[in-house]
């Protein structure tokens, strides 16, 4: 009986430390949200355009040009090796009165052609990406360093 008691507190225990740590953590993440936050409040007050969309822009954009990539390098891998193994299976067993030179001929002009079609477009989607600048865009009003005599920095903002 206090063997079981025992157990139940320890699981206790164990549970209310598991919770601390999971409120701690959520504290701890609460705050850095709220800096974050207040980071881009304050930048927008000021006329800047926060940073973490470029940047989340940029990578977004990265991301679909490695996938065309991708796409444009493996799946002609695939296909030409799905044509060469299906020739060698069909030459393998081939009989001595049978022609398949017609057969291989148009597998392999379907493969080859399939293989074009997919670069060329993968090619194509890489090239209409846009590319982002490192310029801010134009709808956040540009603030302007003004040097003045006595050695402050003065700006002004533009609209």
């Amino acid at each position: 009986m206090v063997e079981s008691t025992m157990g139940f507190y320890g699981a206790i225990v164990v549970v209310a430390l598991f919770a601390f740590g999971v409120w701690i953590d959520y504290r701890k993440k609460k705050d850095e949200n709220d800096a974050a936050h207040r980071e881009r409040m304050k930048a927008l007050e000021l006329g800047f355009q926060p940073p973490d969309a470029e940047i989340a822009r940029a990578k977004a954009y990265a991301s679909a040009a490695w996938a065309a990539g991708l796409i444009g390098l493996f799946v002609p891998l695939v296909v030409v090796g799905l044509a060469f193994a299906g020739s060698i299976a069909a030459l393998a067993n081939v009989r001595t009165w049978e022609n398949i030179a017609g057969p291989l001929t148009i597998g392999w002009l379907i493969a080859g052609a399939s293989v074009l079609v997919v670069i060329l477009r993968s090619l194509s989607v890489i090239r209409q990406l846009p590319r982002p600048t490192g310029e801010p865009r134009a709808s956040a009003p540009q603030k302007q360093a003004i040097a003045s005599p006595t050695g402050f920095r003065e700006e002004r903002l533009e609209l």
